[in-house]
């Protein structure tokens, strides 16, 4: 089975000004904060290596994305890695995750992500939000030999204003109550997340997007040297 990248391409994780959830210690959250700090106006993108709270209570910087490679179409070998940043919550059951699901538990501080819909071109950046607030995402992580520390995300159907959008997965943000049991190893009742949860804004500017690099001035020609004809 080839797994694919299936929602959430790109998220913020602003925490300086966001409230600490009262389930997280206040040294953990302190140390959240600061390991963030690098990242508090440039956003999060697969393969960046950020930190994430495991079942241990501990704050460990990881590469975001399972690196995975895959047979080619063709079957001349395998690809070049690729980071496999979403795992299907009903899926937790398969090989690929069957493992961490067990005894590699994290959750992953965030305060935005996005998602887009529309042609290639001309795609609608959609942003999903708690009013500011951090929020964590149910996680599960590796040390893989070849790779090293890695940590990947769960989804699962979208609750009402993710559908809405056109998205048919939906990250797994934890509830306050749910945070510890996640992290202690324990089954959540149910994965699908209360409607309501999350506020939207359609059509923002593309957080991916790169500033076009400045041109520099062409410059002078250079003076003829003794003797040249012109």
């Amino acid at each position: 089975m080839r797994y694919r990248e299936i929602v959430c391409t790109y998220h913020q994780a602003q925490l300086k000004n966001a409230k600490r959830h009262g389930a997280i210690r206040q040294d953990l959250w302190d140390k959240l904060v600061g390991e963030f700090e690098s990242f508090s106006e440039t956003g999060i993108e697969p393969k960046h290596v950020v930190p994430v709270l495991t079942g241990e209570r501990e704050v460990v910087r990881m590469k975001w994305g399972f690196q995975r490679r895959f047979k080619k179409k063709r079957g001349e070998g395998l690809t070049a890695p690729k980071p496999v940043v979403n795992a299907k919550a009903e899926r937790m059951g398969d090989f690929m995750w069957r493992d961490a699901y067990r005894h590699r538990r994290c959750i992953v501080p965030v305060t935005a992500f996005y998602e887009w819909t529309g042609p290639t071109g001309a795609k609608v950046a959609h942003r999903f939000h708690m009013g500011g607030d951090c929020f964590f995402v149910a996680g599960l992580w590796e040390d893989h030999p070849e790779f090293g520390l890695c940590h990947t995300m769960l989804t699962t159907e979208p609750n009402r204003e993710v559908a809405a959008t056109g998205h048919d997965r939906c990250l797994v943000a934890l509830l306050d109550h749910e945070i510890e049991p996640w992290l202690d190893g324990r089954a959540l009742a149910d994965f699908h997340r209360p409607d309501g949860m999350f506020q939207v804004e359609t059509d923002v500017p593309n957080p991916r997007a790169r500033e076009p690099k400045e041109r520099k001035p062409p410059s002078p020609p250079e003076p003829p040297s003794q003797g040249e004809l012109f």
